[in-house]
């Protein structure tokens, strides 16, 4: 099995590391966040396989069903990074359908929904998942995004903090360009839409 790591990080420390402490949310985005690096080693696809025989896609999906925020974000970056070595074992582990379902949580914060909808383009470069995003009705799910969201309530940032503001403005800005994007992807068609400005 790979070894490779950052530090003293390996996929098996970490995965193991994430069943014990997967009820604590400050724990999983903090082991969540030594795999991102791990991940992008330059030996990655080894390094990907093992990931996946050590049933860490299915970990990664326990995050995300189970805690919502940092962890979940955290979570969502690992498999973005798996997203297009390991497409066809995150589709047999259910992660379209657990994906989707986080997108669609009301009020869903939309740096999760920009981290969720990154996975699912990248899913899109191998041939069947892509079908299989198509019939889970991903590409009505990014037009949604695109062409009717966010409502002036959800872009309200902080009224009294402008920065808090700005960067939720900037997070629905990224999620409308990765809408886009996978619109492109899914053989829909992208458009320009500009989130409504606020009065």
């Amino acid at each position: 099995m790979a070894t490779a790591g950052v530090g003293n990080t390996t996929v098996g420390h970490a995965l193991s590391a994430l069943a014990i402490n997967t009820a604590s949310p400050q724990q999983c985005q903090q082991i969540c966040d030594s795999l991102v690096p791990l991940l992008a080693d330059r030996d990655r696809i080894a390094v990907h396989a093992e990931f996946v025989e050590l049933k860490g896609i299915e970990a990664l999906l326990g995050v995300v069903r189970q805690h919502g925020r940092d962890a979940c974000l955290s979570a969502l970056r690992v498999l973005d990074k798996l997203s297009r070595t390991s497409a066809r074992e995150m589709a047999a582990a259910s992660a379209i359908e657990i994906i989707v379902r986080c997108c669609e949580k009301d009020g869903q914060a939309p740096r999760i929904l920009d981290g969720a909808l990154r996975v699912l383009h990248g899913l899109t470069f191998e041939a069947e998942v892509k079908e299989l995003l198509i019939r889970r009705g991903v590409r009505e799910l990014a037009e949604l995004l695109v062409e009717g969201r966010p409502e002036d309530q959800e872009l309200k940032g902080s009224s009294d903090d402008p920065d808090e503001e700005e960067a939720t403005m900037q997070a629905w800005s990224d999620v409308v360009s990765i809408s886009n994007r996978l619109l492109q992807r899914l053989g829909g068609v992208g458009n320009s839409a500009r989130l409504p400005k606020r009065p």
